[in-house]
C-alpha cells in the first residue's frame, strides 16, 4: 500500500508539475501566437470544459475496468502528444485543438489516479493522506510555476514543451512497466 501510494503521489507530481510549468505564463504564450486576454481565457476554458465534462464519463468507465493503471498510462501518453502539439501551434484554432487534447488526457488519467490512490489509503488516515495529495499538488504547482518562468525567460517556451512531453512520456512508460500487483 505504501509503495503504491508513493508511486501515485509521484504521478501527481509529474502531471501537476508539467502543467504547472506553463500555467502562470500561459497567457504570455498565447500572446506570442497572436492572441490576447480573451483568447487565453477562451483556450484555457476549452481545456477545463473538455476535462470537466469527460472526467465524469471516464470516471464511470474507469470503475468498470480491472486494470485502472492503463488509464494513467494513456493519460500521460496523450499528454505527451498534447505538449508536443504546442510546438506546432501557429494559430488559435490549432491551440484550441491542443487544449482539447490535453483536457482529454487529464480526464483519462485523473479518475484512475484518484481511484487507485483511494484504494491504497490506510484506514483511519484518509484525511491525512488526502491532505498529503493536495499538499503535493499545490507545492508542486508553486515550485514548477516559478521554474517555468525561469526556463521561458532564459531558454524559451519550446524547452518547456519538450521537457513536459518527455517527462509525461517517461512517466507513462514507467507506470505501464510496473508489475500488476503494485498498482
Amino acid at each position: 500500500m505504501l509503495r503504491a501510494r508513493r508511486i501515485l503521489l509521484s504521478t501527481e507530481v509529474v502531471s501537476t508539475g508539467t502543467i504547472g510549468l506553463l500555467g502562470p505564463i500561459y497567457a504570455i504564450y498565447v500572446e506570442r501566437i497572436g492572441g490576447g486576454i480573451l483568447e487565453a481565457s477562451g483556450t484555457y476554458a476549452i481545456f477545463a470544459l473538455t476535462h470537466g465534462l469527460l472526467v465524469m464519463l471516464l470516471g464511470k468507465l474507469t470503475d468498470r475496468v480491472k486494470e485502472q493503471k492503463y488509464f494513467i498510462v494513456a493519460g500521460f501518453l496523450i499528454s505527451a502528444i498534447g505538449f508536443l502539439g504546442y510546438l506546432l501551434v501557429k494559430n488559435l484554432l490549432q491551440l484550441i485543438f491542443v487544449q482539447a487534447v490535453l483536457g482529454i488526457a487529464m480526464a483519462v488519467m485523473t479518475p484512475a489516479n484518484y481511484a487507485l490512490y483511494t484504494k491504497n489509503l490506510d484506514r483511519g488516515k484518509f484525511a491525512a493522506q488526502w491532505g498529503t495529495m493536495e499538499g503535493i499538488y499545490y507545492t508542486t504547482q508553486g515550485l514548477t510555476a516559478f521554474a517555468g518562468g525561469i526556463v521561458a525567460s532564459y531558454i524559451g517556451f519550446q524547452a518547456i514543451f519538450i521537457f513536459m512531453a518527455g517527462v509525461s512520456f517517461l512517466a507513462g512508460i514507467y507506470i505501464w512497466l510496473l508489475p500488476k500487483e503494485i498498482l
